[in-house]
């Protein structure tokens, strides 16, 4: 998938509702950290990874690593529970590469 500049846009492009919750994160980090908390539940992720190297995501405030989201891509999820008040973060794939550019949305 292609970066897309403005995730919400994306979202509401292919059918689905504004997000509930938007995080951006733009240095990168060897270990978790978050990117969004959202305030209720959800069932979707999309993750736009704009920089050059990969990140890691995980659901569940960084106890376990649920995607591997390369850098210049993109992932629409679907069907995944996302529960309030838990921190989404998301840490470099490769220690010391940080992934500088990276948009997250959920719904």
């Amino acid at each position: 998938m292609a970066t897309h500049p403005n995730p919400q846009s994306y979202v509401e492009l292919v059918g689905g509702t504004p997000p509930e919750a938007v995080g951006t994160d733009t240095t990168g980090a060897d270990g978790y950290a978050t990117v969004l908390t959202p305030a209720r539940n959800g069932g979707h992720l999309l993750v736009f990874n704009n920089g050059p190297n990969g990140a890691t995501i995980s659901i569940d405030a960084g106890t376990t690593d649920h995607f591997k989201i390369p850098g210049g891509t993109g992932a629409v999820l679907d069907s995944i529970q996302i529960l309030s008040g838990i921190a989404i973060q998301a840490k470099n794939t490769s220690a010391g590469n940080n992934y500088t550019s990276l948009d997250i949305s959920i719904w």
